[in-house]
């Protein structure tokens, strides 16, 4: 019973990533300014304490 009601959720879930999938919306991106490049390369000076904080790590348990 467990793994019909897994593969059942599981076909739903695809059907809901494929009809959203179809809604994206999508956004002109703006011109660059003349000159302007990426930031592929960018390096600056080093800051002395570095904090990152991580949101939505949980203990899901399925």
């Amino acid at each position: 019973m467990k793994k019909i009601t897994f593969i059942l959720f599981y076909l739903i879930f695809l059907g809901t990533l494929t009809l959203s999938a179809q809604s994206i919306i999508k956004t002109p991106a703006p011109p660059r300014p003349a000159g302007q490049t990426d930031v592929l390369g960018l390096r600056c000076d080093p800051i002395p304490t570095v904090r990152v904080g991580f949101i939505g790590i949980g203990q899901h348990v399925w």
